[in-house]
């Protein structure tokens, strides 16, 4: 059973109203960050969507940036349960499954195969404004959300480290001063159910609640029943508009993702590792085979947040304390098997000052502040005597500044800029051995790094038109660098990139097309490369190290025609 609950406070009905208004609009469009007004909504041919990727409250196509945006009735339409069924509808993102409860983030190229904690996403996920340093609490998100937004190429300014691919922003429907209930049931192939339900209650002329859930259970794609889901969020409330308050907790559970013989058997018979037949090849072949239901996930997560909004005559402060729990138990298999008991606990805050959207300059400041504490002890278990075992204690501080500001020249040309200094320190203390051999040399990395480093970003905006606009930016980003356990050096650098874009957003024959394209290029410097490879001594291990200078160069194109209000193309590439 999933469960979301949602409290809404605020001070005067007025201001509730003035939501539900927007909300009429730019359906259940978040609380404003600034005091900034909405972009203009059209009301024919393809509608405007709402979006605060760039904290402010605008049109996705009057931002300055690329963002593929997924409201939530897509999301419901094609059953966007999970972070890897992105990939179906935003063409530049691409999500994979790792052993075990890891989602592996890309958008246009930039990402990282890195699934253990001591590797950092090149892609930063936010859960309702509060960024997250472990891809897995993603799992068990995809529900009750407004939209999600995905913004490619580096956002080192406003979301700082660990973005130089891009951000994807899951925003969860906000209470409104109306009572609504809604849900539903779906079935399918090998047993799958899901379940939905949300409820939006007034309580009283300042107090709104909503509360939803989501359940999502399905049988095993492959022989051995793995690839199962059983996800539980038990509550979630949020406050909407001068307070608001919310809190998730996640259960999954089942086999976990599971993977077939593809060497013995062909891939439509799914036949999978734990399956006799498999057993029986491996133990033909002088291989430990995999124990008929020794796979499983029991895994644990949850969150409280708090945001608080406070409205001045210059601008708007908002601050976002929150605090995540994870905590992983799981053994699943890739060829070999992986078990995991892993606990990680995030503290972050961030407090930042908007002014208001109007005069020549539009201005935010801030700061950043977040500490992760990772506790683990992994198995790795290649089923011939070779694998190893990792305990370890990881901790990571962050703390950053930042501002961002738009100048307008005149009604139809402004100069942007952003810039950010990020301060970081890491820890890693723990050990590596082979626990499958006799007398096994241990690795012991008890170390620690810190950086300090600048990004920033600078651009302009220029509308040729309307419904026309063209922008160019220059923007930089960094992820963070750290250890990993080898013989050899176990240290890698911080990863650079440098992005230039040159894009256009267009709206045509009374909103009925769209065209936009944008064409980037990304110059890397010491870009991270994570893989599993043997150290000098012979010991197995998934390496991070640095490779020199690359380039990505690319573009993308979205064109969209709506004939009629309730029918809509689109090529997106």
């Amino acid at each position: 059973m999933n469960i979301r609950v949602t409290l809404l406070a605020s001070t005067t009905l007025v201001a509730l109203a003035s939501h539900a208004a927007q909300a009429q609009t730019a359906p259940a469009a978040d609380p404003a960050p600034t005091t900034a007004a909405a972009a203009p909504v059209e009301t024919g041919g393809i509608q405007d969507i709402v979006v605060t990727a760039q904290r402010r409250v605008e049109s996705s196509q009057h931002a300055a940036i690329a963002i593929d945006t997924v409201p939530k009735e897509v999301l419901a339409k094609l059953q966007i349960t999970d972070a890897t069924k992105l990939t179906q509808i935003v063409p530049s993102a691409q999500i994979g499954q790792a052993a075990g409860p890891f989602p592996v983030f890309f958008l246009r190229g930039g990402g990282s195969f890195g699934t253990n904690s001591l590797t950092d996403s090149a892609v930063t996920l936010s859960l309702d404004g509060v960024p997250v340093a472990r891809q897995y609490n993603s799992n068990g998100q995809f529900f009750d959300l407004q939209r999600i937004e995905v913004l490619e190429g580096p956002q080192g300014t406003l979301y700082g480290r660990n973005a130089t691919g891009g951000a994807i922003n899951l925003v969860p429907v906000k209470p409104t001063d109306h009572f609504s209930f809604d849900g539903g049931l779906s079935v399918g192939d090998y047993s799958a159910v899901t379940t939905n339900a949300a409820v939006n209650v007034p309580l009283s002329d300042t107090l709104a609640a909503r509360a939803s859930f989501q359940s999502t259970n399905h049988s095993g794609y492959n022989s051995d029943k793995t690839s199962d889901e059983d996800l539980q969020l038990l509550y979630k409330p949020t406050s909407d508009l001068s307070v608001l308050l919310s809190g998730d907790m996640v259960h999954q559970g089942g086999f976990g993702a599971g993977f077939v013989d593809v060497s013995d058997f062909t891939p439509g018979e799914r036949v999978g590792l734990t399956d006799p037949r498999v057993q029986a090849l491996y133990t033909a072949r002088k291989l430990n085979p995999f124990p008929a239901n020794s796979l499983y996930e029991n895994n644990r997560y949850s969150g409280v947040k708090a945001e608080v909004n406070w409205t001045t005559d210059l601008g708007t402060l908002t601050v976002l304390p929150a605090y995540r729990h994870a905590h992983l138990d799981f053994n699943s298999a890739y060829g070999g098997t992986e078990a995991d008991n892993e606990k990680d606990n995030q503290a972050s805050v961030e407090a930042r000052f908007a002014s208001k959207d109007t005069g020549f300059l539009s201005w935010i400041i801030g700061g950043f502040y977040l500490h992760d504490a990772i506790n683990v002890f992994m198995n790795i278990d290649n089923r011939n005597g070779v694998g190893n075992q990792q305990i370890y204690n990881a901790y990571d501080t962050s703390k950053a500044v930042f501002g961002d500001v738009t100048a307008k020249l005149s009604s139809s040309f402004r100069l942007i800029g952003g810039i950010r200094y990020t301060d970081e320190s890491k820890t890693l203390d723990g050990s590596l051995h082979n626990p499958f051999i006799a007398n096994p040399r241990y690795i012991n990395v008890d170390d620690s790094t810190s950086v300090s480093h600048v990004t920033w970003r600078a651009g302009a905006q220029f509308d040729v038109a309307r419904s026309s606009m063209l922008y160019g930016t220059v923007a930089t980003s960094f992820r963070s660098g750290g250890f990993y356990f080898t013989a050899d050096n176990p240290a890698f650098q911080p990863e650079y990139v440098t992005a230039y874009t040159i894009g256009t957003k267009n709206r045509f024959f009374d909103n009925k097309v769209q065209a936009n394209l944008e064409l980037f290029e990304w110059d890397f410097k010491n870009q991270q490369l994570a893989y599993s490879t043997l150290d000098s001594a012979g010991d197995q291990v998934f390496a991070t190290e640095n490779a020199g200078k690359t380039h990505e160069r690319g573009f993308e194109l979205d064109l969209k025609y709506a004939p009629a209000s309730s029918t809509q193309l689109g090529v997106d590439v």
